[in-house]
């Protein structure tokens, strides 16, 4: 831009006219070309790059409004800008200029320095647009480029996702094979060795089949609902009463070996609300086994259900130890290695699991101690109906 030199063209069928307009601009260091009638215009702008047009109105083949209005119709030439020099001084004839796209109007006749001002004005607003327009390509470029980069790490990070995926389900169904024939292996050596010494080795084993079990089957189905972020999900009317009764069904040998007590109030509820009836099953027995997994012998859970909005609400409370407050926001967010003790404890990937299974049905899940003291309450928020 810095050696570059404006070009103007001078529109005028009066040759004395361009005349007086070149001698007024000839010591401005701009390229001025010359034209005496509006074909001659039309061109000479198609073969040049000009900066600016000085244009006479009242020529003979063409007037200088009507070549204005053909300039503005050609690509490369309607963001010149056009400065009408006319004798004529009406308000009508001057609002006429500037409806036909031109920038500006000097009658004649004009002074010579009010018409360099106004020349270098237009000259250099135009340079500055030049300039910002190639700010702006060099921008678009560089966003361009950007975006493809990002796409392009987008992508990786979807395969490597996809592969991570593949692998835990890979390594969840892995599991099941060793851990049937352990079972099989575990029943034989049962028959075969009856001393009760052996009993505590037994029960021990089969605690720890038992987490292998639990975790393959949280994993697997983690692993399916982060591959299946926009699954169609199986909606369902589902009864929350006969919801519950299923749920304590599943847990009752469980509940009678703590001896808790379950205080449910959905034996009397008619509320019902959408969803997929295994995924929420499979939500609720979550939270109803961490609610007594972690309760005191002989403590009590408390399982209560109600209308806000367009939500039904549940409520898990047990009087178990707690959460620890520092730990609790991070139940819900992505897997990391300062989570490996909560996981440890049995309830971070169930969470984990429990929000996911939540969130895809448009509802929330919080969790807060209680107020007293002892133990939890999880809340789960499902819609009641699809809208």
């Amino acid at each position: 831009m810095k050696d570059y030199i404006p070009k103007i063209l001078l529109v005028d069928d009066i040759p004395q006219n361009i005349q007086v307009l070149g001698g007024f601009l000839s010591d401005l260091k701009y390229h001025l070309s010359y034209a005496t009638s509006a074909m001659e215009a039309l061109r000479l702008v198609k073969s040049n790059q000009y900066d600016l047009i000085l244009l006479d109105i009242m020529m003979p083949d063409m007037d200088g409004f009507t070549l204005c209005h053909e300039l503005k119709g050609i690509n490369d030439v309607s963001e010149v800008p056009i400065i009408f020099i006319s004798a004529r001084t009406d308000q009508d004839s001057i609002l006429k200029g500037f409806q036909m796209g031109g920038v500006d109007y000097i009658t004649k006749p004009f002074n010579s320095h009010e018409l360099i001002a106004r020349v270098k004005t237009h000259i250099e607003l135009r340079n500055q647009k030049r300039m910002l327009q190639q700010v702006n390509n060099r921008l678009e470029g560089m966003v361009d480029t950007r975006t493809e980069e990002l796409r392009k790490a987008n992508n990786k990070l979807m395969k490597l996702d996809d592969a991570k995926n593949d692998f835990l389900q890979l390594i969840s169904h892995e599991l099941r094979t060793p851990l049937n024939n352990i079972t099989l292996l575990l029943d034989v050596l049962k028959l075969k060795l009856v001393d009760e010494k052996y009993n505590n080795y037994f029960i021990r084993i089969e605690d720890s089949m038992r987490r292998l079990i639990e975790f393959s089957e949280l994993a697997l189905l983690i692993t399916t609902m982060s591959a299946s972020v926009n699954k169609q999900l199986n909606w369902n009317r589902i009864i929350a009463k006969d919801l519950m009764d299923n749920i304590l069904q599943k847990n009752a040998s469980f509940i009678a070996e703590k001896d808790i007590k379950v205080y449910n109030t959905l034996e009397v509820s008619n509320l019902s609300f959408m969803g997929e009836y295994f995924l929420i099953e499979k939500s609720f027995d979550i939270v109803v086994n961490n609610a007594v997994k972690y309760s005191e012998y002989g403590g009590s859970v408390y399982i209560i259900a109600e209308k806000i909005d367009s939500f039904i609400v549940f409520r898990i409370k047990d009087e178990g130890c707690g959460f620890d407050e520092s730990s609790m926001e991070s139940f819900f967010t992505a897997f990391s290695v300062a989570q490996i003790d909560h996981h440890q404890q049995g309830f971070g990937l169930s969470l984990r699991l429990l929000n996911m299974i939540v969130e895809a049905h448009f509802g929330k899940v919080e969790i807060q101690n209680n107020p007293d003291g002892k133990g939890a309450t999880v809340s789960i928020f499902l819609r009641e109906n699809l809208k």
